[in-house]
């Protein structure tokens, strides 16, 4: 059995899958669809042909997990945008004429970070053509199925496959007290993380909102990865000079994830859109409480594991922070329990459960 599996993307969530996939089934080769060059519009015109070349090798699963690959870098104007659009629009049944069966991993039923209603309907084309031309469509959670609903997309030849752990990925040298230590934080601070790619529809600003009505002194917002988004990276700089946070950005290195996970008390995502939330599960994966949302796939996590709040709820978060902050006691309980959920999932049945449908789809 040969997949391609494309794009390939920084997260290790793929090569948590694949690796023990491979590991699992010695009949499988897996490979990713990479571009012969560094620059992604050369790679997008090349792209028809890599897919020649690798049907003719004798690949017949294609697993798509997000198309942001589809975006001319630097050329932001709306009839790019409109030519991606019906360029990843083609390039689906471009896929499905040379023999591929297509398989679309739901990660966001849209694109969290089309921002304009343009940019909303234009994604929402492009998921939809994709969720009726894939022959399997995988998702996190049974909830996916409302949104997916909402947008219009086909659900049909739908399948539930968890997100599995982050735990043992990341280098786990440090002690919390060291990590401490060497952040310049107390041992008795209350320590809210913010961690992971910081985007508009992350809440960030939000959350700075929020923590600047907590009361105590011994509460301190560390908001920890790399900013985008050159207007919300002033926001946030305006922010530090009334409000007192730490901010370290940019991109963190594999080494320094424990750092910022061992340092903290809990961990905050305060997202207004979310499908699939893999901060919270590396979360998780360090027996760190969370605060977020009641969304996506977010619903199906148990109140033991932290702080959930209902997003529509007038100052939700505020509360749910508050809540959080007060009872060290409780958050060491919510650790454990947020360390218990993680453990139960496991690859090698993820990897296995995603296997079985390449097999079954394959057969039709």
């Amino acid at each position: 059995m040969k997949v391609l599996v494309f794009p390939k993307d920084l997260n290790p969530y793929q090569e948590l899958l694949y690796g023990q996939m491979r590991a699992k089934h010695k009949n499988i080769q897996i490979d990713y669809l990479t571009g012969p060059t560094n620059h992604q519009t050369i790679n997008l015109v090349l792209f028809p042909i890599l897919l020649i070349i690798y049907r003719l090798r004798g690949y017949k699963v294609f697993h798509i997990h997000w198309t942001y690959f589809f975006k001319i870098p630097k050329f932001d104007f709306a009839i790019f945008k409109i030519i991606m659009q019906y360029y990843c629009i083609i390039a689906m049944y471009f896929i499905k004429i040379l023999g591929y069966k297509l398989i679309w991993t739901v990660h966001e039923t849209i694109p969290h970070d089309a921002l304009t209603d343009k940019d909303v309907a234009r994604s929402k084309k492009v998921s939809r053509q994709l969720s009726r031309v894939a022959d399997a469509k995988i998702i996190h959670s049974k909830l996916v199925i409302n949104e997916m609903k909402e947008a219009n997309l086909d659900i049909r030849n739908t399948f539930i496959i968890p997100h599995g752990n982050y735990i043992g990925v990341y280098p786990d040298s440090i002690t919390p007290t060291r990590a401490r230590k060497k952040l310049g934080i107390s041992t008795n601070e209350v320590v809210i993380l913010f961690f992971g790619l910081i985007r508009q529809y992350k809440g960030v600003k939000e959350l700075i909102q929020a923590y600047s009505k907590l009361e105590s002194k011994h509460i301190r917002l560390m908001i920890v990865g790399k900013c985008i988004d050159p207007l919300l990276y002033k926001t946030i700089l305006d922010a530090r000079k009334l409000i007192k946070f730490d901010f370290y950005e940019g991109h963190v290195l594999d080494e320094d994830v424990s750092l910022y996970f061992k340092a903290c008390s809990i961990v905050c995502l305060p997202f207004k859109k979310i499908t699939t939330s893999g901060s919270a599960l590396l979360a998780l994966s360090f027996g760190k409480p969370i605060v977020a949302p009641r969304i996506g796939d977010l619903i199906d996590l148990p109140n033991s594991v932290g702080y959930l709040y209902d997003p529509l709820k007038t100052n939700g978060l505020e509360y749910a922070l508050k809540r959080a902050v007060k009872n060290k006691g409780e958050i060491v309980k919510h650790g454990k329990n947020a360390m218990k959920y993680a453990n139960n999932l496991s690859w090698d049945k993820i990897a296995g459960d995603t296997y079985e449908l390449y097999r079954k789809i394959l057969s039709k």
